[in-house]
């Protein structure tokens, strides 16, 4: 909790000085985060767990808005630098209609050529900080582990393999010299043209970036799915059991299933007392929100999000008090979401990993004897296998 609320006032001093306003907003996050940490380490039982969880939560929520932040930063400055070299080949083309419009001239004015001298130099100093622009960029994504960052890399050693800025500077002597019209127009072709590979070099750069997003929101979109599938079976786990503690008195209803032996034994109808049924009202309230960023991801990822959605419905149904006077409806209801929530962590491995053929798509391993581990992990992996055919 110390560390968060020092990484809250950190960042909360990096969104004074660069007036970047979502650092703010992740400064309050992590300092929610290590609120929950602390009322975590205060409480026992089921209380402190969900504060755990809730702790994580913002903790993830944090990561994840910074990760944003840095993102959107680094594609704002990928895209400052393709619109100013978009400006410096607008320029070069319109050096080049100048140079030969001295050419048919025959005895340019010096008017003419100062000012396309002129140009050569502001188009110099622009490549000068470009580059010092882009060395920092790159080394920023190096150090990130971003995306993009090789492609960022080639295109800072595209303007130095081509000496770009130093054509500029040499070009300017060129201009209106009588007897090297052919090579200065050969000269000002291959400027153009290493304008051209600057250009390549920042469209695969900006083409990896958006890649690397996308590529992040599935990732984030998949532990979500698991943290929101685990995190329903913890609830629906935890309600069996206080159904079965409770069971034997209180509401009417009909008796659990006594062929299942985890409804069995409770010795009459399940039961919540208003703690337990105020406790779970707010985790579900919680993994609400959870779904709904997930929903988000799942939109972002270009995934159909209704299946989520009906989730949601099932959810906010399980935030009624009403609900609550049929314990059987809750445990079933809970029972089909945490289902439907393994299935949709499923279908999302099968759509976004399906090159990863040892994932084990296992929820509770350590429901798995050791004895048979081996082979169910085997058995997995073959189902693994039999995706790609169709099976």
């Amino acid at each position: 909790a110390e560390q968060a609320e020092e990484a809250a006032r950190e960042l909360e001093r990096l969104s004074r000085e660069t007036g970047q306003r979502q650092l703010e907003e992740v400064a309050r996050e992590m300092q929610q985060a290590a609120d929950a940490m602390r009322r975590s380490a205060a409480q026992r039982g089921n209380a402190g767990v969900a504060e755990a969880q809730s702790a994580l939560r913002r903790l993830r929520e944090a990561r994840d808005r910074l990760e944003e932040a840095q993102g959107e930063r680094m594609r704002r400055d990928l895209d400052d630098a393709r619109d100013r070299v978009e400006e410096l080949a607008r320029r070069q083309e319109e050096v080049e209609q100048r140079m030969a419009a001295l050419r048919e001239a025959g005895r340019p004015s010096q008017d003419d050529v100062g000012e396309i001298r002129d140009t050569k130099t502001e188009m110099a100093e622009e490549v000068g900080d470009l580059l010092a622009g882009l060395d920092r960029l790159a080394a920023g994504a190096r150090r990130d582990g971003a995306e993009g960052a090789e492609e960022l890399d080639e295109a800072t050693e595209t303007i130095r393999e081509t000496q770009l800025r130093e054509r500029l500077l040499y070009s300017r002597g060129l201009v209106g010299r009588a007897g090297q019209e052919e090579y200065a127009e050969a000269f000002e072709n291959q400027t153009a043209q290493a304008i051209q590979s600057l250009r390549n070099r920042l469209e695969e750069a900006s083409e990896a970036v958006a890649g690397g997003v996308v590529s992040d929101f599935e990732t984030e979109a998949l532990e979500s799915a698991r943290d929101l599938a685990r995190s329903l079976e913890s609830i629906e786990r935890r309600a069996r059991n206080d159904a079965r503690a409770g069971g034997g008195g209180g509401p009417g209803g009909r008796n659990l299933d006594e062929s299942d032996p985890e409804r069995a034994g409770t010795g009459g109808p399940p039961v919540f007392d208003p703690e337990q049924v105020r406790q779970m009202r707010r985790e579900v309230r919680e993994r609400v929100g959870d779904a709904q960023t997930l929903a988000g991801l799942i939109e972002r990822i270009g995934a159909d999000p209704r299946e989520l959605q009906a989730m949601i419905d099932a959810m906010r149904a399980l935030d009624r008090e009403r609900t609550y006077t049929d314990p059987e409806e809750v445990l079933r209801l809970q029972s089909e979401l945490v289902q439907g929530m393994k299935q949709l962590e499923f279908e999302l491995r099968r759509r976004f990993a399906e090159d990863e053929e040892d994932q084990l798509f296992l929820y509770r391993s350590g429901d798995v004897p050791e004895e048979y581990r081996a082979l169910v992990e085997e058995y997995y992996r073959a189902l693994s296998r039999g995706r790609g055919s169709g099976r």
